[in-house]
């Protein structure tokens, strides 16, 4: 250890029970040395420290503090107790000495029973100390016991259990159990859980799968459930981590063909169709040859679900795409399938959710008085079958048509449903629109600041997720709003660099337009060339909404330059587009345009850059 390493490591010792009574600190006043620097023996790690504060205890305090870190870093003294009786150890009264050593604390004065190291990597010397047999036998123990004794609610209970037996004697059944503990979860719905209990599966099928070299099939088949579920349940519910679940659903196909299962292959090569689609405009197409190929499998081997489930993921392909004609043929063809296959007289999770992604494709062509109508019979249908995950979203997707026809009371009214539900089960996706149209309708409608918690909301994981929704520029004007432009900049030219598909590419360039041309650091020329571009991807598509939004920030950019000719023809055109698809709320922005297209180059940049935030 440096001379330097030593001094930091005895000015920090007096905190530190271990490192007192191995420096030979005065208790009483902490700050002197019973022994000079020299004679005293220095370990080469903070590891080494703490091992050899360990082996100064008695050996039954010792005993007792490696039990207990296999338990974690919280523990209870009942079951503690438990895997060392006929040891003849008192167990309280060790704990008490490891207490007074500072290695364990009560984790509150009320709870004598429950106990927590001090530090984490105390618990982990502790753990390493005992043989790696010992501590998988221990594993076991605890997992046999959590699942039979434990009073806990059956997913988190599944959950622990199945960490204990990953790090037992059988990874396998550690896998069987996390992915039950997820199903659990989902089936609540719990989505958040459920998916790191899925990752978690699925990390530690993975591993086992390097470390056995020749897999058994049994490892294999866990393995493969848990790269299905993980890569089926990111793509519902916007959660992903791009490189791990694209990588969890590439090596799942290996282990479908391996297995010869079919339906499996099938929904492997969509979920990562989508998953490759989110790596940017490049390889969309690569993504959407993913899909159609999972189709065709489905398709050979005559598994109708899996071919109706494949026809959805291929309608969201087209849609991100803005082939609006070949989105909906493609959902429609979905629901009649399901129907035939009985899915939609039980009004099923699959058949619920084509339901509100023909809403949305009915949204995004513009055609607000069909998409209204048709999610409000959604919504109906999902609180007839307390489907929480399709109540939430089809409000969230009303929120946002009563947003752009100028209804802010009943916007805010759904969206607050959406966020109420959507927080209860972790639907990301919800929750992420919801907030960021509540924020909008407040704003619109006069209602003050927006809440703190509703910004954080509608940001949640969107910059380490690998997926960025189609309405991204809904979560920039939200947070041009609330005045945050660096961070609307900063979130939209992420969302540029990985826009594939037309739609999403359009509405994207939209969004970082927008915020260059609000901050008082954006660039006005970049906000030109995008808005440009999002109105020639718009033409290309049909996209009405596209275009106009495109139109109304080239007039207002022109408005700024004084260029006032220019300015009234774009904003003309976009009050004229907005009025035809019924878009109130940007048809009446679209008027204030044209008035101020009147007014002197210097009123218009303090009214559109210096206050900015509070324009919608």
């Amino acid at each position: 250890m440096s001379l330097p390493h030593l001094r930091c490591v005895l000015a920090w010792s007096p905190h530190s029970p271990f490192l007192s009574k191995k420096f030979g600190l005065r208790e009483s006043r902490g700050d002197s040395a019973t022994r000079a620097p020299e004679e005293i023996e220095i370990p080469a790690t903070i590891q080494e420290i703490v091992a050899a504060r360990l082996d100064h205890l008695r050996p039954a305090a010792k005993r007792v503090a490696q039990v207990a870190a296999v338990l974690g870093r919280r523990f209870g003294t009942e079951i503690l107790s438990a895997l060392v009786a006929g040891e003849r150890i008192d167990v309280r009264a060790e704990l008490a000495e490891l207490e007074r050593a500072g290695i364990v604390h009560r984790k509150n004065t009320a709870g004598a029973d429950d106990y927590r190291f001090g530090e984490s990597f105390t618990q982990e010397v502790a753990y390493d100390s005992l043989l790696l047999r010992e501590r998988r036998d221990l594993h076991d123990r605890i997992g046999e016991r959590l699942r039979n004794e434990d009073d806990r609610p059956l997913a988190s209970r599944h959950a622990e259990v199945g960490r204990h037996f990953a790090r037992g004697n059988d990874p396998e059944r550690g896998v069987r159990t996390l992915l039950d503990a997820g199903e659990e979860a989902e089936a609540l719905p719990s989505y958040g859980d459920a998916i790191r209990l899925y990752r978690e599966a699925w990390d530690l099928a993975e591993n086992a799968l390097d470390e056995a070299g020749r897999p058994g099939r049994e490892l294999q088949r866990g393995a493969l459930r848990a790269a299905l579920r993980l890569s089926n349940a990111t793509v519902l519910y916007g959660a992903t981590h791009a490189a791990t679940d694209d990588r969890a659903a590439e090596r799942g196909i290996r282990l479908a063909r391996d297995l010869d299962d079919t339906v499996a292959l099938a929904r492997l090569h969509a979920s990562r169709g989508m998953f490759v689609m989110n790596h940017g405009r490049e390889r969309f197409e690569e993504g959407l040859d993913l899909i159609r190929e999972g189709y065709a499998i489905a398709r050979a081997a005559q598994n109708d679900y899996a071919v109706a489930t494949l026809m959805r993921a291929l309608a969201f392909s087209y849609l991100l795409d803005g082939r609006f004609a070949d989105a909906e043929r493609q959902i429609d063809e979905t629901l009649d399938e399901l129907d035939r296959l009985g899915q939609g007289e039980k009004l099923s999770d699959t058949y619920m959710g084509a339901r509100f992604f023909r809403q949305r494709v009915l949204y995004e062509s513009d055609r607000l008085v069909e998409a209204e109508a048709y999610g409000r019979e959604t919504h109906r249908l999902a609180v007839r079958v307390n489907n929480r995950t399709l109540q939430s979203s089809s409000a969230s997707g009303l929120a946002a048509v009563c947003f752009v026809t100028g209804r802010y009371e009943e916007a805010l009214d759904w969206a607050d449903e959406a966020l109420r539900i959507a927080g209860e089960i972790e639907n990301v996706g919800a929750l992420r629109s919801a907030s960021a149209l509540r924020v909008l309708a407040r704003a619109a409608h006069g209602d003050g600041p927006s809440r703190p918690a509703d910004t954080e909301t509608m940001q949640r994981g969107l910059l380490t997720s690998g997926d960025l929704a189609i309405n991204i520029d809904l979560i920039v004007s939200a947070l041009i709003v609330t005045g945050d432009t660096t961070r609307a900049r900063k979130l939209a030219e992420i969302a540029v660099e990985r826009a594939s598909g037309r739609l999403r590419e359009a509405r994207h360039a939209l969004a970082l337009a927008d915020a260059n041309r609000a901050g008082h650091e954006g660039d006005l020329s970049c906000a030109h060339g995008f808005y440009e571009h999002a109105r020639a991807l718009g033409e290309q598509m049909g996209a009405r909404s596209v275009r106009a939004h495109a139109h109304l920030g080239l007039g207002e950019l022109a408005a700024v330059r004084g260029e006032h000719m220019i300015a009234r023809r774009h904003v003309t055109t976009a009050a004229e587009l907005f009025d035809e698809i019924g878009f109130v709320h940007y048809a009446t922005r679209a008027r204030r345009g044209l008035v101020a297209s009147r007014r002197s180059p210097r009123e218009i940049v303090e009214a559109t850059r210096g206050s900015g935030q509070k324009r919608v």
